[in-house]
């Protein structure tokens, strides 16, 4: 037996005091009470036999017991004491559900994410109410949904919001985080379940030695074709022409005849048939020509059982110029900044032939700030105070640019720290919005990314271009990253390629300059990456769009392939498979607080019923004597 509440000195120590406070109550309502009355006369000496009479012995030592049992069961009681062993009581299980690619193939009862699901929950049935459960949604990357809890409702809806990833299995990385988090949790080790297909790329090194492992398999299906990369290059001599190479993969055991249909906005562009042999992959080339931009989609026909690898689309980048549409009073002083990027074509309007929808790629707002905002993406400079669309808190007369955002492609590369600025406005920015740049009183440009609501934009709180400042060196790279961000195709993009979700390794060829490496996503920013041996590598966890960009040319690289493992996880030798029939762990230590609340409730009320009524007729009779000789004539009055 033991306390969840108390330790036993701490239970011995308060025991103690209360048996001390009810013994100090018990005697100090026995004892002796010195009274007034107005004399000896009324009194019989038989007081003093009484006296001594109570001293030889305890009255009502029944009662007296039945009071200290009373409360020592209470006081059990809220001490929580329970029958078993403390290292019974609590077991913290690991359960690790794969959520990797495979479990996005469809079976004839669902998905196999649907059926592990349904396993998890009768896994979870079985075990005792106390025992405590951490679920954790498992793939390249190592996700937690719960803490460790015996709230089986609150593990059920966990369950619920869990989905199939992009991604492969890291077993390594799920069996390392449980060991930590069972050995952390500061209970009794459960078990460490793993839930799913067993499906990995690759194991390497050694795996953590997790006690009490079981593994409960649901094996795929395996006949699948699937898309490993794709590779889209425009051609060096003609802008119009794209080389294209797809890599196909067969992960079954028998032969598959397939066909691979590229569109190009709707419109099928290639259809390339492919015979691959059982455990193979092929690379299937073609070329196709298209001066516009827009998504490009390649297909693998026929379908299959896993169907998140059978289809990419990607945007195809235009072979053009980035139009550029400027509303300003003063096109005089826009055109040299203009003239600086050969990859811009730029056309200058009155301000009064404005337009939400231009025939533009970018619009340039000089000190204006229409009632309707552009459906394009814009650059605002300048723009009158009581309507900019990022809300201006102060003005600077004079001010200097400090800081520059060298975590965003926006900030990057501008080092001049003695941009001066004059009649700034100082913008209240949003969580989402990009500081460009800051003086020491606060934002002057800022950047706000694409919404459901609204286009990308960027608003400079002063005027760039006026004589002061313009002639600064910063001013014209400025534009150039300003307008590269509001539109990614400003320098022509010369490859795009489509890459699995997680870990992307990217060739960078010898002309290219390691220095001027940028990485960006469609938001513009930074995405960390490492080169080693003209290698760069960089992490994602999640479909995305990464633009690479150096001096040589720009690449867009498209992490949103599926990394189907190919695979299969062998667990230990000492590992249990399958669902348990029932529960072989010792049976958990049993709640007695109840009943001994009850018990203790009861023998108080027993106590009462016995004593208390008793008790409380001796007062009032020796009450009333006392009043009655209160009551009584002096001696000398009733001699009268």
């Amino acid at each position: 037996m033991f306390f969840l509440n108390f330790t036993t000195v701490e239970f011995l120590a308060l025991f103690g005091s209360l048996i001390g406070i009810l013994t100090a109550l018990y005697m100090l309502g026995r004892s002796r009470h010195k009274m007034v009355v107005s004399t000896l006369q009324f009194w019989a000496s038989a007081g003093n036999a009484y006296r001594e009479r109570s001293r030889k012995r305890m009255r009502e030592p029944w009662s007296f017991l039945l009071q200290v049992l009373s409360l020592l069961l209470l006081l059990l009681a809220a001490g929580q004491l329970e029958w078993g062993h403390r290292e019974q009581s609590i077991r913290k299980h690991v359960l690790l559900l794969d959520t990797s690619a495979w479990t996005s193939e469809g079976t004839k009862d669902g998905t196999l994410l649907y059926r592990e699901k349904e396993m998890a929950a009768r896994y979870l049935s079985r075990l005792p109410l106390k025992d405590q459960v951490m679920l954790v949604g498992v793939d390249a990357f190592t996700r937690p949904t719960t803490l460790f809890t015996s709230d089986r409702t609150v593990l059920s809806n966990a369950l619920a919001t869990l989905q199939s990833s992009y991604s492969a299995l890291n077993i390594e990385r799920a069996l390392a985080f449980a060991h930590r988090a069972e050995a952390l949790s500061g209970g009794r080790e459960g078990e460490v379940v793993y839930i799913g297909p067993r499906r990995i790329q690759k194991q390497g090194g050694s795996l953590p030695k997790v006690l009490n492992l079981r593994t409960v398999d649901l094996p795929s299906d395996g006949e699948n074709c699937g898309i490993r990369h794709v590779g889209i290059r425009r051609d060096d001599r003609n802008p119009s022409l794209w080389h294209a190479a797809v890599t196909v993969r067969n992960y079954g055991n028998r032969v598959r005849s397939l066909y691979l249909r590229t569109r190009l906005g709707g419109s099928p562009v290639a259809l390339r048939s492919i015979s691959l042999e059982q455990q193979s992959e092929s690379v299937v080339e073609f070329s196709f020509s298209e001066k516009q931009e827009g998504p490009v989609t390649i297909d693998l026909k026929p379908d299959d059982v896993l169907p998140i690898d059978n289809s990419v689309t990607l945007h195809l980048p235009s072979g053009s110029k980035t139009r550029l549409a400027v509303f300003t009073n003063r096109p005089q002083v826009f055109k040299p900044l203009a003239e600086t990027d050969g990859n811009l074509s730029v056309s200058f309007f009155n301000p009064a032939q404005y337009r939400a929808s231009p025939d533009a790629d970018i619009v340039v707002l000089d000190q204006i700030a229409p009632s309707e905002p552009p459906a394009v993406p814009s650059l605002w400079i300048a723009p009158p105070r009581d309507a900019s669309p990022v809300p201006v808190r102060a003005v600077t007369a004079q001010g200097v640019v400090k800081d520059w955002n060298s975590d965003n492609a926006l900030g990057a590369g501008l080092r001049e720290k003695e941009t001066r600025v004059r009649d700034a406005d100082l913008f209240q920015t949003s969580p989402d919005d990009v500081t460009v740049a800051s003086t020491a009183e606060g934002p002057v440009i800022v950047a706000r990314p694409k919404t459901e609501d609204h286009p990308k934009f960027i608003v400079l709180g002063f005027d760039p271009v006026q004589d002061e400042a313009r002639v600064q060196a910063t001013v014209p790279l400025l534009f150039a990253k300003l307008f590269r961000w509001l539109a990614p195709q400003a320098k022509q993009t010369s490859e795009v390629e489509a890459s699995f979700v997680g870990g992307t390794i990217v060739p960078i060829n010898s002309t290219e300059q390691l220095g001027n490496l940028h990485a960006t996503d469609e938001s513009g920013k930074s995405v960390p990456f490492t080169i080693h041996n003209r290698l760069l590598e960089f992490f994602t966890d999640k479909p995305s769009v990464v633009i690479l960009e150096s001096q040589g040319a720009v690449r867009t690289v498209s992490p949103i392939l599926a990394d189907v493992a190919e695979n299969l996880w062998v667990p230990p030798v000492n590992t249990i498979i399958g669902l348990p029939k029932s529960i072989s762990l010792p049976p958990a230590a049993r709640d007695l607080w109840k009943w001994l609340a009850l018990a203790g409730a009861l023998g108080l009320l027993v106590e009462w019923s016995l004593f208390g009524q008793k008790r409380s007729g001796q007062s009032a009779r020796r009450t009333g004597q006392i009043r009655r000789h209160d009551d009584a004539p002096e001696p000398e009055l009733a001699a009268k």
